[in-house]
């Protein structure tokens, strides 16, 4: 039986805001590390048009950062013995608050958030990874070099043979590197570790309700940085941080799925939410723009909580989806405000494409909040609903 990808955003963009630059206390040694924990949305247009509310939807590649389990999920337009599912996409940062520091980019030069996944299902099992970054170029770096620093999920997962349950484990990396743009040897310099997570997504009797949580543990590199003299270790003109971490997260969603919507005949749609809880992180942790800046922004120092919903309509049955969401995006950083993040979109089916089983679509969502945009488009294939 023929198998083809499901859809996943191509290219994401991102319009700049309108506020003034602020400063932070220079950094003067290796004494600290950069904390890539995200919790703006990212990954496929799906995804940030239902607000991130996406650890109870549980469908394909994108959604693996927030629950292992959709590694193994089986939603029911995709059924076929063998599926492939990939994300790639790209963020461009240049003076937005990505991180919610409560001002836009402290980064000097050009600097993007990256996606880049790819699944495979075969009847009850499924493997698959999503590699996210964050990529910064200064002109205090060597010529031709850029920095990453990175975290990663790579899961692979089992579902019941009545397809209600579904389990997913991973192994969850972080790092950090400068190298050539165009190689990735030789490293100016290198940090890495490895965490662990688990999920679950059970739909009872694949009917209306499905409901997923999980959990990732906190994890920071586990290298020591190498100094060749008494001062800082330094990369170009950059000091360059001694580790690099992400913090532990739980999540819960759920989603409901609806034949009619709201009694609207004919219009399938669907409903989610979703609660996340972000651990505390060391002391000395930095933001992720702190290498680049060379200033100094603590971050992590307490727990918070973000709140995620999203509504999907099939306005046009077959033709046309509509998407809206909204998710609460409390600040990481100390006496930073919390911010309310208005997502939507929608995608359209458009014509055959010769020797594919499905047709191409294009979808478009849009991410809005204070001090950050997203403007995001995906020319890829229509998936069609199928009712329970």
């Amino acid at each position: 039986m023929p198998f083809f990808p499901k859809g996943a955003p191509l290219f994401l963009f991102l319009s700049p805001p309108l506020f003034a630059l602020s400063m932070g206390e220079p950094l003067t040694d290796n004494d600290y590390q950069i904390d890539v924990t995200r919790t703006v949305t990212t990954g496929s247009t799906r995804k940030i048009a239902l607000g991130g509310a996406y650890a109870g939807v549980a469908e394909g590649n994108a959604a693996l950062p927030d629950n292992p389990a959709a590694v193994a999920y089986r939603a029911r337009a995709f059924m076929r013995p063998l599926e492939l599912d990939m994300v790639l996409s790209t963020l461009a940062i240049e003076d937005n608050d990505s991180d919610n520091s409560g001002t836009e980019s402290l980064v000097y030069g050009n600097s993007s958030l990256v996606d880049l996944g790819l699944m495979a299902q075969y009847e009850n099992w499924g493997i698959g990874f999503v590699s996210q970054m964050a990529v910064f170029e200064s002109d205090n770096l060597p010529q031709n070099q850029e920095a990453q620093f990175r975290s990663g999920t790579l899961a692979g997962g089992y579902t019941t043979d009545d397809r209600s349950v579904a389990f997913g484990f991973s192994l969850n990396p972080v790092g950090a590197r400068v190298h050539p743009k165009d190689n990735y040897d030789p490293r100016s310099f290198q940090l890495k570790g490895m965490g662990y997570g688990a999920g679950i997504l059970v739909h009872p009797h694949r009917g209306a309700w499905r409901f997923g949580a999980a959990y990732s543990s906190g994890v920071s590199s586990d290298e020591n940085l190498v100094s060749s003299g008494t001062g800082p270790v330094k990369v170009g003109n950059l000091i360059v941080p001694e580790g690099v971490l992400e913090a532990d997260q739980f999540s819960f969603g759920v989603a409901h799925e609806w034949n009619h919507f709201l009694g609207w005949r004919g219009h399938p749609g669907l409903a989610s939410g979703d609660v996340r809880l972000f651990g505390q992180s060391p002391s000395n942790a930095q933001g992720s723009g702190a290498f680049v800046s060379q200033t100094s922004r603590p971050i992590g120092q307490k727990t918070i909580a973000t709140i995620h919903g999203g509504a999907e309509l099939e306005l046009v049955p077959n033709r046309f989806r509509l998407r809206v969401g909204t998710y609460h995006e409390p600040s990481r950083y100390e006496g930073g405000s919390a911010r309310q993040h208005l997502t939507g979109g929608f995608e359209v089916r458009l014509f055959p494409i010769p020797f594919v089983t499905r047709e191409a679509s294009f979808s478009y969502a849009v991410d809005t909040a204070s001090r950050y945009e997203t403007h995001s488009f995906s020319l890829w294939l229509w998936a069609a609903t199928i009712p329970h």
